[in-house]
Formats: C-alpha cells, sequence, structure tokens
C-alpha cells in the first residue's frame, strides 16, 4: 500500500487563509537574498484533536533570471489520514477519501487548494509499505535475524547497510532510496529518535496496548526519497514518470 508522501504545488493554486483559533501559522526556518524557506508543523490543539494533520513546508526562490518561484510540499502520511494508524492498508478505491481528508486537515492550517490540484500535483518522494502478521510462532526478531544473514549488497545497488534498535530493524539504503525491515510493535515502544515510525500518533500508541504481547507484524517499506530514482524505476516498471499524486497512489 502507499503511506507517506510528499507532494510539490505551485503557490499560484494555493490559497492562504485565516486559521481558526490559536494555531501555530508559517515559521521562517531559513533565508538568504535568493531562498526563504517556510513550515507549518501541526500545532498542540491539532494533536489534541485526536485527528492527523500533514507537515508544511513553503519554499520561495529566485532562479538565474530574478524570477521569485514559490512552491508548497505537504507530507503525509496517507493511512494515517483515513485511520490514524499506518497498519490499516488503504485500496485503490480510497483515492478520493484521502484527498477529501487531506484538503479538511489543510483546510484546519489555513490553506486551501481545489481537489484537481491535489491529484495532479507532482510527487517529489512516495513510501510503500506491507504489513505482515507472522503466525505458527515466528516471531518478527526471528525473520528480520535470518534476514540479517543474507549479504544483501549482492542482491541491490545500495551503498550502506544498517542494523538498529538491537537487530529489530534492517535499513538498506543509499541517498535516493531505501528498503526497511523492522518489528512493527516493537517498534512502538521506542522513542522519537529511535522508532522507525517517526511519526507516530496517539491513536496508533493506544491501538497497540492490546497487540504488543500476542501479535507479531512484520513491516517493510520501500522509500523512493528522490524523484529521479522514482522515475528511473516507475520507467523499469513500464509506468509513467513524472506521476502525479493520483497515479502514484
Amino acid at each position: 500500500m502507499i503511506d507517506t508522501v510528499i507532494l510539490t504545488i505551485a503557490k499560484s493554486k494555493v490559497t492562504m487563509l485565516t486559521p481558526s483559533g490559536e494555531r501555530t501559522v508559517w515559521d521562517l526556518q531559513s533565508q538568504t537574498r535568493s531562498y526563504s524557506k517556510f513550515i507549518n508543523n501541526p500545532s498542540a490543539a491539532d494533536l489534541a484533536s485526536g485527528l492527523y494533520f500533514p507537515r508544511l513546508t513553503g519554499v520561495r526562490r529566485r532562479d538565474v533570471g530574478g524570477v521569485w518561484n514559490s512552491t508548497l510540499k505537504i507530507e503525509f502520511s496517507a493511512p494515517k489520514l483515513l485511520y490514524k494508524n499506518n497498519l490499516d492498508e488503504l485500496d485503490d478505491a480510497q483515492f478520493d477519501e484521502v484527498v477529501g481528508a487531506l484538503r479538511d486537515r489543510l483546510r484546519r492550517m489555513g490553506v486551501q487548494i481545489f481537489s484537481k490540484d491535489i491529484e495532479n500535483a507532482s510527487v517529489a518522494a512516495v513510501h510503500y509499505s506491507k504489513n505482515l502478521e507472522l503466525r505458527d510462532g515466528y516471531t518478527a526478531q526471528y525473520v528480520i535475524g535470518e534476514l540479517g544473514k543474507i549479504n544483501l549488497n549482492k542482491r541491490f545497488d545500495l551503498t550502506k547497510v544498517r542494523y538498529m534498535n538491537n537487530g529489530q530493524s534492517i535499513c538498506v539504503y543509499s541517498k535516493a532510496h531505501s528498503f526497511v525491515i523492522y518489528d512493527k510493535i516493537a517498534d512502538l515502544n521506542k522513542g522519537q529518535k529511535r522508532a522507525i515510525d517517526k511519526d507516530q500518533t496517539r491513536y496508533q500508541l493506544n491501538l497497540f496496548d492490546d497487540l504488543k504481547v500476542t501479535q507479531e507484524i512484520l513491516r517493510l517499506e520501500v522509500r523512493l526519497s528522490e524523484k529521479r530514482k522514482m522515475n528511473a524505476l516507475f520507467k523499469q516498471l513500464g509506468l509513467e514518470e513524472n506521476p502525479t499524486f493520483k497515479k502514484v497512489f
């Protein structure tokens, strides 16, 4: 299923609204003579609402001709928009629901974008994932231990192999893409700095209270972190290059 997505939308397709309540607005993060970066993350009130919110980044840069261009980056977990967790998986028929939920959260954050512009937005990065419930006595730690015996560099054109959290995850990665395998339940017990999923929701943490002892869930993630790599892989698979959000979904 699709999980994390980063969309890029031109500022001309974005309308800034006056946000309700006293939520945090745009904060300047960095600035030079030809570049400025603003962030708009979920406020304390947003998080207390129990809903899941995206993270927003506004970028304004001047090209070689002196013309200023502004874009909005929207980073979010698609399943968390609907389910507040990323254990439940989405299917193709839920695309319109995801777009509707994203528009609702954006409006609450003071940003309005038409559905068609979200559907046709450029995709800067995308993560795909699969949760596997292990049975018959198999544990996530056993599977990860066995996979850790493979010389992955002979199988993948990647640069580094990492074993983290006392063997509870394997991450094979380069700057452009990565393949991560980890113990989903154990990951919930980690602090934000050590967890693989650094965007845990309160609902997701509560959801697993009854599962931590009885269930073994192995999570696989393919993270395409750069557009050039995403296009190369899509072309290899016979898919459209420079895909829109709808095509990626």
